[in-house]
């Protein structure tokens, strides 16, 4: 009998959170790229009809996707890879293929900016979808392959023939 297949992580957790916690202290001098992805998920949640009162949000600790939510009479548990992140968001430090929520939990789950750096986003999805109750609702934003051409042109062309990698592989 051969021992199961393991895949190495691609994404170090340790660091990742690391990075989460790193960036608070200029989230809101440099959120632009967040802000706009929370924007659009909050515009396309206003288009829906149904009343989804339980939700989780995952990465967004400044408060004010949070704050935002709750204005709108939302029920918000937030959770973050950083742990500072997730203290500053009053939520707790999970990453998305490790969520310590209960099945069926919350009827609307939103994932903005931290999916494109998850080790299992098969695995990410699907106990995303296990903490949604039944017709409940995920809606997610980040950057994938394709985004921000005008940067990656940028960099191959002052880098000439020996290219660095930047930017760690995209969904």
């Amino acid at each position: 009998m051969t021992a199961p297949e393991t895949r190495p992580d691609i994404f170090d957790r340790a660091l990742r959170a690391r990075h989460r916690d790193r960036m608070l202290g200029a989230f809101a001098d440099h959120d632009f790229l967040h802000r706009a992805m929370l924007d659009e998920l909050l515009e396309r949640l206003a288009d829906v009809q149904r009343d989804l009162p339980e939700v989780l949000l995952v990465g967004y600790p400044d408060g004010s996707a949070k704050a935002a939510l709750e204005a709108m009479g939302k029920r918000v548990a937030c959770a973050d890879p950083g742990f500072l992140a997730a203290q500053r968001a009053g939520g707790v430090q999970a990453d998305e293929d490790a969520l310590p929520f209960a099945d069926n939990s919350f009827d609307l789950v939103i994932a903005c900016g931290t999916l494109d750096s998850v080790n299992d986003l098969p695995g990410a999805l699907i106990l995303i979808r296990r903490v949604l109750r039944p017709d409940g609702l995920m809606l997610a934003a980040f950057a994938g392959a394709g985004s921000l051409p005008r940067l990656k042109s940028a960099l191959l062309a002052a880098e000439g023939d020996r290219p660095g990698q930047h930017v760690h592989p995209q969904v």
